[in-house]
Parts: structure tokens; sequence; C-alpha cells
């Protein structure tokens, strides 16, 4: 039963994240590549990672990003990408730890760590390797999108854990 709850809720949120991610979000172009995006697309990987553990996370992350490629490709495939998506899903229950440690400072916490290590940090990177866009160029489209986007994810993030117990299945049963 457990299996099949966490396979059901992986696929959900896979779901809610290629929409939000592909369809719900504002996506501006740097040097003819969406350099920036704004929207709550990385959210579902973020809960999969914080309600069922890393590896959840991390396989919702990287299959978010797989078939949100295959339904809305914008160039050729990078699997770079996928990395970072799958580090959206990984890193944010390692820096809380247990389930039990879950709070508002800890959420903030987390999030912001983790999209300062893979929006600021990784997908630049990546976009010079790859594309040859330099960093100077990107930095500043970037740290609003990453101040906007933490922002968005954590206040909706603790709104929904108050309101609705988001990240924990047992006492969302209870309610």
């Amino acid at each position: 039963m457990q299996k099949n709850r966490k396979l059901v809720e992986g696929a959900l949120l896979i779901a809610i994240s290629v929409i939000l991610t592909r369809y719900m979000s504002i996506k501006i172009s740097v040097l003819g590549v969406d350099g920036v995006r704004i929207g709550l697309g990385v959210m579902p990987i973020i809960i999969a990672g914080l309600r069922n553990g890393a590896f959840e996370g991390a396989k919702v992350g990287a299959l978010a990003d797989i078939i949100g490629y295959a339904l809305s490709p914008g160039g050729a495939y990078m699997p770079h990408f996928t990395l970072t998506s799958a580090l959206n899903g990984i890193l944010p229950p390692l820096l809380i730890g247990k389930k039990e440690n879950i709070n508002s400072g800890r959420i903030i916490f987390s999030v912001g760590l983790t999209f300062l290590i893979t929006s600021m940090i990784l997908v630049p990177y990546f976009l010079n390797i790859l594309f040859g866009i330099p960093y100077k160029v990107i930095f500043l489209p970037r740290l609003i999108s990453f101040i906007l986007n933490v922002f968005l994810m954590n206040t909706t993030l603790i709104v929904l854990e108050k309101r609705v117990n988001i990240l924990s299945f047992d006492k969302a049963l209870a309610h």
C-alpha cells in the first residue's frame, strides 16, 4: 500500500511540476536561450523530496524534466538540467534532516540554499559551457528570478504546510 501511494503521489507531483514549469511560468530569454524562469514548477519536486525522501525527490525531479522536455522541447535535450532538477528534490530533505524537524525556518533555509546552488550557480554555469552565455550577462536577471522564486516557493510551502500539512502524509490524513 505504501509503495502504491508513493508511486501515485510521485506521478501526480511530476504532472503538476511539468504543467507549472512548461505551461504556467514566465520565461525570459537571454541571448536566445531560456535563461530565466519564474514560477512554481520546482515546488512539487521539493514536496516529493520532503514528503518521501531525497531518492524520491530525485526521481520526481529527473522525470519531471525529461517528461517536460518530451512534451515541450526548447532545443536539444541537455542532461545537465535534468541533474539540477533532480538536485531540487535531493537537497531540501538532506538539509532539513528528519521529517520531525520541518518548520518554517528550515523550509526557508533549505529552499533558499537549494535555489542558490541550482539556480544561481549550476544553471548559469551550464548555460555558459553549453551556449556561451557569459555569467555577467545572466547574473542580474537570475538574481531577480532567484529572489522572486524563493519568496514564492517559501510562502506557498509554508502556507500549505500550516493549512493542510502538505509535507506530512500522516498528519494530512488526520485532518
